[in-house]
């Protein structure tokens, strides 16, 4: 990565970590838009190489919290209006109600006929 000699290292920048309460750090974004979280942030976060990070947009800021593989489901399902569960069983009633239907309306005729 070409860098420019204008740009002071984020070191420089950012002096010690308490200079900002050792909470916030200067991040810098690379050519391809990626971000370096810095090893203070990924020991805090509990971050390895490869684990998947969840990132929102809040108050105009971006925020970046560890991956909860349920939260992604359920970002997944956040559209469907009913759960699958409740959708099974709202068909399997309407089944129960067409067969009992079905049953009574035989159950009708036989006594008819007799």
């Amino acid at each position: 990565m070409a860098r420019s000699k204008n740009i002071p290292k984020t070191k420089e920048i950012a002096g010690s970590d308490r200079a900002f309460r050792r909470s916030q750090y200067l991040l810098r974004i690379g050519p391809q838009g990626r971000i370096v979280i810095p090893a203070p942030i990924r020991k805090a976060l509990g971050l390895i190489p490869g684990a998947v990070v969840m990132g929102r947009i809040e108050d105009g800021k971006v925020v970046l919290s560890r991956s909860n593989p349920l939260e992604e489901l359920r970002a997944m399902f956040k559209k469907v209006k009913r759960s699958l569960s409740e959708e099974l069983i709202a068909e399997r009633r309407e089944e129960a109600r067409k067969e009992a239907a079905e049953f009574s309306h035989e159950d009708t005729k036989a006594r008819k006929k007799n």
